[in-house]
């Protein structure tokens, strides 16, 4: 099943989404700005810059759990946090040791009281492979939407009609992988093309003014991390031969995919039982005849 899934998401291809657009930490970029991390001075300038473009949404997939050494540098960012408004930073989940629980990993203060929080969690498949994501995800009373729909939601958009959505239990839980991180509502992920298909423009590019506001103006600006051994990297059922999708291509993705509706859905149970069982008399007569 998950093979002919893979190889369907490969050979149908769609257009890259015209609205939504990658600001690339690329290789580029750090070789001309220096080693990461860069400090956060550096993306108070990028958000200035976004700003006078006037996106629709920005999302800055970036954990800022820590303070800066420079307390001035973190009252800065959250100046143009609000002044970029309205942008979406990720909670990541960490997972805790043998027998202690995990925690999650909210923005500092400062930042966090200036922005949206999404979720941003990637939940494989037993082979290593994205296929799925949550609409939402609960720790304690705190419910986080996906960052996808956070964006889509500060945008000004709504979740498309009809998205099918996988409810295990009467109250929406599907599974709780982790004391206390319950995910909620599982979709599939439409992915439009392999690593590379969305748009990207370099982050230095657009730090130095080089990208036109035309192409930021209107469109959902995801600013992450594709730079060789930064960042985090996922297998999806597109790569093929081609190198892992960077996290910032999958969260363009997912929001493609909940903005458009345009997903794959599960066959019913008594249609995939008849297929099943096909199949499996279509190899029985395969011995023989083979």
């Amino acid at each position: 099943d998950r093979v002919v899934y893979d190889l369907g998401l490969s050979l149908w291809r769609r257009p890259p989404p015209p609205d939504i657009v990658i600001v690339a930490i690329d290789d580029a970029s750090v070789a001309a700005m220096g080693r990461w991390p860069w400090p956060r001075v550096v993306h108070s300038t990028l958000l200035e810059r976004l700003a006078e473009a006037r996106p629709r949404s920005i999302a800055l997939d970036l954990v800022l759990s820590e303070p800066d050494t420079d307390p001035a540098q973190d009252l800065l960012l959250a100046r143009m946090l609000r002044h970029a408004a309205p942008v979406v930073l990720p909670v990541a989940w960490q997972a805790g040791g043998p027998g202690l629980p995990g925690r999650s990993l909210l923005p500092v203060p400062v930042l966090r009281e200036a922005v949206r929080l999404g979720a941003a969690e990637a939940t494989v498949d037993a082979d290593g492979v994205l296929r799925h994501a949550f609409l939402r995800t609960s720790l304690g009373d705190q419910l986080y939407p996906h960052m996808a729909l956070a964006l889509l939601e500060a945008g000004g958009d709504t979740l498309a009609a009809g998205l099918p959505v996988t409810r295990a239990t009467a109250d929406g839980t599907l599974t709780a992988p982790a004391a206390g991180w319950i995910r909620q509502d599982r979709f599939a992920i439409r992915y439009a093309g392999p690593p590379g298909h969305v748009q990207r423009l370099s982050y230095l590019d657009v730090l130095t003014g080089a990208v036109p506001a035309d192409q930021l103006r209107g469109r959902h600006v995801l600013v992450g991390m594709t730079a060789n051994g930064l960042g985090d990297t996922l297998a999806t059922p597109v790569n093929r031969q081609q190198h892992a999708m960077p996290g910032v291509e999958v969260l363009a993705n997912t929001l493609y995919t909940l903005r458009s509706g345009d997903t794959l859905r599960a066959v019913d149970a008594g249609p995939g039982a008849l297929l099943a069982a096909a199949l499996t008399l279509l190899l029985v007569l395969g011995f023989d005849r083979l």
